[in-house]
């Protein structure tokens, strides 16, 4: 037994439209849910290393979500290139001085990218500019000038976070100069490094005794000094010769003092006659190029290109006295 409806295409077409209709409707609210109809501005920051962070990552600000990384790269200057975008709601918030960083897990805040706003309220940066990051020493400059909206908590973090990498390179330096100290010390107790580092010990050792036994003369009654200082002193001696060393190193020193003088009129007067001697030279030097050139033209001249003629030898007609015979 066959049973009939009537309009039974029309009840399937409308079932078709409510199909379309709600299909439409999935994907519109499903496009508003992930943004395809909202713009995105773009921007870039900097960071000494990834960081762990990958395209897809997040931005907070907050403890909103509010734009994620696009892309990583490494450019010219081995520094890591960060594409990001701020949604379309925040970009109001992106005011200069703005900055990013990146708090890791192990300081308990979640592991992420975290913007931090600038304090003066200005219009927001022009999409496809820079946002320094903490990594680099313009956004600490900005966070040590007040300039940046740091939560109180945070503060002390990011500025951890900005020393422990200067610390690290510094420890990093130390412990490269200990490992090279080190090396060198047992070089030179080993010999290898020129003379050996005990040979030296033993010679200081030998001086250390040279010192001992002096100190040990100059301490005694009648030791160097008194020989030296004493009223029968050498010393004593040589000074008591009524005015004689005194006037000596008088007379010297007058004496020393008019070379000075003279030395000083000297070079007074070459630095007076300095401009002659230098136009005399220059003038010697311009006589001498001269002369070249007038040797240059005698040479290339064709009526004496010959040459000068080698002197010829004249026989003499009066024999010597020792080639005659003797009478």
């Amino acid at each position: 037994m066959k049973f009939k409806i009537r309009f039974a295409s029309q009840i399937v077409g409308l079932f078709v439209l409510g199909g379309l209709v709600a299909l439409v409707g999935v994907l519109i609210l499903l496009g508003v849910n992930q943004r395809w109809f909202s713009k995105n501005y773009h921007f870039y920051t900097y960071f000494s290393e990834t960081h762990g962070i990958k395209p897809g990552m997040g931005i907070q600000f907050k403890g909103f979500a509010i734009g994620k990384v696009t892309d990583i790269t490494l450019d010219e200057d081995n520094r890591v290139k960060v594409f990001l975008y701020i949604e379309d709601r925040f970009y109001d918030k992106v005011y200069e001085d703005s900055v990013l960083a990146v708090v890791s897990n192990p300081l308990g805040l979640g592991g992420g990218l975290v913007f931090y706003q600038g304090k003066t309220p200005t219009p927001p940066l022009p999409e496809g500019s820079l946002i320094p990051s903490l990594d680099f020493e313009e956004g600490r400059r900005l966070v040590e000038e007040g300039r940046v909206d740091v939560p109180p908590g945070a503060d002390a973090i990011t500025r951890l976070l900005g020393e422990v990498e200067p610390v690290l390179q510094n420890l990093n330096t130390v412990l490269l100069s200990l490992d090279r100290t080190l090396t060198t010390v047992e070089a030179g107790l080993s010999g290898n490094e020129g003379v050996a580092l005990g040979a030296v010990l033993q010679r200081i050792e030998g001086i250390a005794a040279n010192i001992e036994t002096l100190s040990a003369g100059l301490s005694e009654v009648e030791g160097l000094v008194p020989r030296l200082l004493g009223a029968r002193g050498s010393l004593a001696k040589i000074l008591d010769d009524e005015m004689e060393l005194y006037s000596t190193i008088e007379a010297s020193l007058s004496e020393l003092e008019a070379a000075i003088s003279n030395l000083r009129q000297f070079t007074e007067f070459l630095t007076s006659t300095e401009p002659q001697l230098v136009g005399t030279l220059e003038e010697g030097k311009q006589a001498i190029r001269r002369g070249r050139d007038v040797l240059e033209g005698i040479r290339n001249n064709p009526l004496i290109r010959g040459g000068i003629a080698e002197e010829q030898t004249q026989e003499t007609l009066l024999e010597p006295l020792r080639e005659g015979a003797f009478r």
